[in-house]
Order: structure tokens, then sequence, then C-alpha cells
């Protein structure tokens, strides 16, 4: 299952658990955000997340090339891709 935040994630999570269900072999979890939890926890919850020093960076260069009359760097998609942090939950 995939929730929109870590926080949730744990909580779904643990509602898994006390429901008999075990994680990941019964039912999988996936977080959004990489919080710190989500790795300290049992099992650790794997995530997806975004890079916001590298998005910032991203936007700024954006704007600087339009404004120059220049195109968006055609690379500028896989920067707002979310990246996936695996760990034992999935």
């Amino acid at each position: 299952m995939y929730t929109y935040n870590d926080e949730f994630g744990l909580v779904l999570t643990q509602a898994l658990t006390d429901a008999g269900l075990r994680v990941p072999e019964d039912s999988a979890a996936i977080g959004t955000d990489n919080h710190p939890l989500g790795a300290a926890l049992r099992p650790a919850l794997t995530t997806t997340c975004l890079d916001p020093a590298e998005g910032v960076a991203a936007v700024a260069s954006s704007v600087e090339r339009l404004l120059g009359g220049e195109r968006l760097d055609p690379g500028l998609a896989e920067i707002a891709r979310p990246r996936l942090v695996t760990r034992s939950s999935a």
C-alpha cells in the first residue's frame, strides 16, 4: 500500500501488524518523504522522496533559462521524478 507520507505509512504498518498481517510478507507498505523514523523503526519503511535542494536549483535554472529566451532543460522531468528508497517494508 502506498501512503501520502511516511507518518501515515508507519501508522499503516502498525495497523497491519495489529490485524495479524506480516509486513512485507502479507502486505507491503510504502510512504513518501523519507522521514527519519521510517528508517529507525522495524520493519523499516520503504519510501519515495524528492531532493529539495535539487528541486530549488532546477527551478532557479529554469527561470534563468526562460528569461534568457532559452528552452527548458530536457532533463528537468527527471529531477521531478521521486527517488525510491527501498527498505524492508516492501
